[in-house]
């Protein structure tokens, strides 16, 4: 189907088909598909996930000359904020950071809000410091960062 970038979605016997193996993870399956009949289980393999997350990221940002990021450290709950709702918070509120570097940013916030007790931090499993990592090493930014307050 024309809506899959991987070609993973096909026809059969009527019904629409996701292939696993060509399936490379974008979710545009579950923005196409009006009837929700499209599920992906987020947490079966969440580095894969994060760093094909952070490869689009990087593929996208390869085209932006100048760029600027703000990241608003507030209303921070254990879900992304897509789906969180009025989930409750777990964090306090932080601040808002600007940087030039979307890696040093986001290394700024995970260190800031992680510094009293680590939030993100999954069954033992520190998948966000993965992310940012990978990250690093495809050439995505810097981890490095100075915080100016202002």
């Amino acid at each position: 189907m024309v809506l899959c970038p991987s070609s993973a979605i096909s026809e059969v016997k009527g019904k629409a088909l996701i292939s696993s193996q060509n399936c490379v993870g974008c979710g545009e399956c579950l923005s196409a598909c009006k009837f929700d009949a499209v599920n992906v289980n987020w947490h079966e393999d969440m580095d894969v996930f994060v760093e094909r997350m952070s490869e689009y990221a990087s593929g996208i940002l390869s085209r932006v000359k100048r760029k600027a990021f703000i990241n608003f450290a507030a209303d921070i709950t254990e879900e992304c904020d897509c789906i969180a709702g009025d989930d409750p918070r777990i964090a306090e509120d932080t601040g808002i950071l600007a940087s030039k570097d979307i890696l040093a940013l986001d290394k700024a916030c995970y260190d800031m809000l992680t510094l009293k007790n680590d939030i993100f931090s999954r069954d033992g499993k520190k998948v966000h410091l993965h992310q940012l990592k990978y990250a690093a090493e495809i050439g995505l930014g810097s981890l490095d960062y100075m915080l100016v307050e202002v």
